[in-house]
């Protein structure tokens, strides 16, 4: 078999292209299957584990830090995005669960592989920050399918979530004696 076949047939690849894509059954089918949970977590060990290698983090500490930030951000920042969704930026249409829009944001992220190259000077930046930017976009994207919002409001709950998150992990990190830098990458 083909590495091709390989990839076509593997679901996490196949729904992580779907949302990198920015295809919409993809987002309807991830959403509504409890076992892409476990799928969406591989997903963010991938891409924590590539922004980590890529962050060039300076000791043991920090990798882990890094790897590990990649975990509670995607439940920190779901949490983040579902409460402003349906407190703030919400209609009277909005709906979903916290558990779908995890499922859709876990995949959403799988654009931050690209961060692997960031210890590589100018190239490793400027790629790993069209992955961060890419996955950004997956974000609205999955925020608009999951939860039913228009563009715009999805726009408002990204970046306003993204803040906060980012916020808290650089006070996490200072917590931990890690360079707040690290923290920055908390989205």
């Amino acid at each position: 078999m083909q590495s091709s076949q390989i990839l076509n047939t593997n679901p996490i690849v196949q729904r992580s292209i779907g949302i990198a894509t920015l295809h919409n059954p993809a987002v309807t089918a991830i959403a509504r299957d409890p076992a892409a949970t476990a799928q969406a977590a591989i997903v963010i060990a991938v891409a924590a584990l590539a922004n980590a290698i890529g962050g060039a983090a300076d000791s043991f500490r920090e990798f882990v830090f890094a790897f590990g930030i990649g975990f509670a951000s995607w439940f920190i920042f779901a949490a983040l995005a579902f409460s402003l969704s349906m407190r703030l930026f919400g209609t009277p249409t909005t709906h979903a669960t916290p558990e779908s829009l995890i499922r859709t944001l876990g995949f959403a992220r799988g654009p931050a592989v690209l961060g692997i190259v960031g210890f590589i000077p100018l190239v490793g930046a400027l790629v790993a920050g069209i992955g961060n930017i890419w996955m950004l976009v997956a974000c609205v994207f999955v925020v608009r399918y999951t939860l039913g919002l228009t563009v715009v409001r999805s726009l408002l709950t990204v970046v306003v979530a993204s803040v906060l998150a980012t916020l808290i992990g650089m006070l996490l990190a200072v917590i931990f004696g890690i360079d707040p830098g690290f923290g920055a990458i908390f989205l």
